[in-house]
């Protein structure tokens, strides 16, 4: 399976397990080489957020690169609360309200984050924690296989 097929496979998979928690499309990022994030998946943004939410550079205030960095979640309920700690993200705090932040980590490495926003405020239960939390390491695995792999092929 080539790396983009895995990767496809592995959005299908999380989009199925997501639904049962009315998880917005999870938008996944990835570690570039100097240390920025890249969007490998981004869906139902307007073109602003898209844009500016594409690639965040090293030293950009966001939550997704503080997450990837730190190799810790983080938990917000209500746009209130993401704005409290990011206030530059007003003008892109759109139609959802919970998010979360899951670092994708291999090896004791980062890989980038898994971001999932929620329409509604929420509350997190210690359930929800675990099963987004093991849905992370999942998905950590998927894309550690399709880097190692890719790195296998012949130029």
């Amino acid at each position: 399976m080539s790396p983009r097929a895995l990767f496809h496979r592995v959005l299908q998979v999380m989009d199925c397990a997501l639904v049962l928690l009315d998880v917005h499309l999870p938008d996944i990022y990835v570690r570039e080489p100097e240390g920025g994030l890249r969007a490998l998946h981004l869906q139902g943004y307007s073109e602003d957020v898209v844009r500016t939410q594409s690639f965040l550079p090293p030293g950009t205030p966001a939550p997704q690169l503080d997450v990837a960095l730190a190799g810790e979640s983080r938990w917000y309920s209500s746009t209130e609360e993401l704005l409290a700690h990011y206030p530059q993200l007003a003008n892109l705090a759109g139609a959802y309200e919970a998010r979360v932040g899951l670092p994708l980590l291999a090896e004791e490495h980062s890989l980038g984050c898994l971001w999932l926003s929620f329409a509604d405020r929420r509350y997190f239960s210690a359930e929800e924690r675990d099963f987004l939390i093991a849905l992370a390491q999942l998905c950590s695995q998927a894309l550690e296989r399709a880097r190692l792999f890719s790195r296998a092929l012949p130029p």
